[in-house]
């Protein structure tokens, strides 16, 4: 099951405990990111795969430590902050056994301090990221896939803000 919505202020959602693909759309060009709203993860579920607009939308996820199965991030909007990116990552990889994480917007260029542009630099050569006490180097690529264990059901997102 591929669950795809536009959060909006006060939703309060838990997933189904079937959902394999999480996506959370920008909503368009008028949308406004919502302060608080809250995503729940149940002790037994099934997601492979977290598509976000941006790497803050991780701070509405709850449950953060089931996510057991967890091994593709998907984030549409380049994160600002190379650091606070790789702590949200870093954190994240504590519960979930990530193997890849794509950046749909990696190549775009941003103001950055020269630390940041050769991280990123770095980043888009290299095409990986070592995080520490992860058992795994995690891939990282610019351009979305759906993991083999859920490509059909993308393939029926026709519509979705994450088409690969």
């Amino acid at each position: 099951q591929v669950l795809e919505f536009t959060p909006y202020d006060g939703m309060f959602v838990t997933l189904p405990s079937s959902c394999k693909s999480l996506r959370l759309s920008g909503g368009g060009s008028f949308y406004e990111e919502p302060d608080e709203y809250h995503i729940v993860v149940p002790l037994h579920n099934e997601l492979q795969e977290l598509c976000i607009h941006d790497i803050h939308n991780l701070n509405h996820l709850h449950g953060k430590y089931h996510l057991k199965h967890l091994q593709n991030l998907v984030i549409k909007k380049r994160p600002k902050d190379a650091q606070r990116f790789q702590k949200k990552i870093r954190a994240l990889c504590e519960y979930a056994p990530l193997q890849r994480i794509t950046l749909m917007s990696m190549s775009k260029a941003r103001k950055s301090t020269s630390s940041e542009q050769d991280f990123w630099h770095e980043l888009q050569n290299t095409k990986c990221l070592t995080v520490a006490d992860h058992s795994n180097v995690i891939q990282v690529h610019d351009t979305y896939r759906a993991p083999p264990t859920i490509d059909s059901l993308c393939r029926q997102c026709e519509f979705s803000d994450y088409r690969g």
